[in-house]
């Protein structure tokens, strides 16, 4: 469990990713880094500590917000915040955890801009704070690659896995009449 900032939860503890050069230097590209860390600030994107590659080799750039990443050099361009995750961070506490069950399962993602397809990467799990407290409000957030090259951060509500041997292949239904958790149950 975190405050502020944690490893990534990832096989080798990091995950390869394209950096945009935008967000990085003064001019336009791509630049191989692996991204080893997520960090929470409230009110803020969550943002990502990368050791970059070549030609800056070594160089450890901080709180890279998640729509300056990609995983495919043909990534989809101008992607914006929004378009990266719904929610800004609500807390500073959080964990992240690779559920194994999910790893590299298919995915369909609604984002701000349209329902994508990718696959489960990790999730990062907020706690100890108003909302998290409140089970109504509670949320878990998945980061999921997407096909078009991007990740996205985005709550359970937003996305549907695909597991073959339980659900249907995603297709355009969304489940409905879930109903959301609102009681808190206790024993004592």
């Amino acid at each position: 469990m975190a405050d502020h900032v944690a490893n990534i939860p990832f096989l080798g503890g990091y995950l390869p990713v394209l950096v945009d050069m935008a967000e990085t230097h003064h001019r336009r590209g791509w630049l191989n880094a692996n991204l080893f860390a997520v960090k929470a600030h409230p009110g803020r994107v969550w943002e990502f500590h990368a050791l970059l590659f070549l030609p800056e080799g070594g160089a450890v750039y901080r709180e890279l917000p998640l729509h300056a990443l990609a995983h495919g050099p043909d990534a989809e361009p101008n992607w914006q915040p929004q378009d990266a995750q719904t929610w800004d961070c609500y807390g500073r506490q959080f964990t992240s955890i690779v559920y194994e069950y999910l790893a590299g399962l298919r995915c369909k993602v609604r984002t701000s801009g349209g329902e994508h397809f990718g696959h489960y990467v990790f999730t990062i799990a907020p706690y100890g704070d108003a909302f998290s407290n409140d089970p109504g409000q509670a949320k878990e957030f998945y980061l999921c690659a997407l096909d078009n090259g991007r990740f996205t951060l985005q709550p359970t509500n937003h996305i549907l896995i695909e597991e073959r041997s339980h659900t249907e292949t995603l297709g355009s239904a969304w489940p409905s009449g879930l109903k959301r958790k609102t009681t808190i149950h206790s024993c004592e």
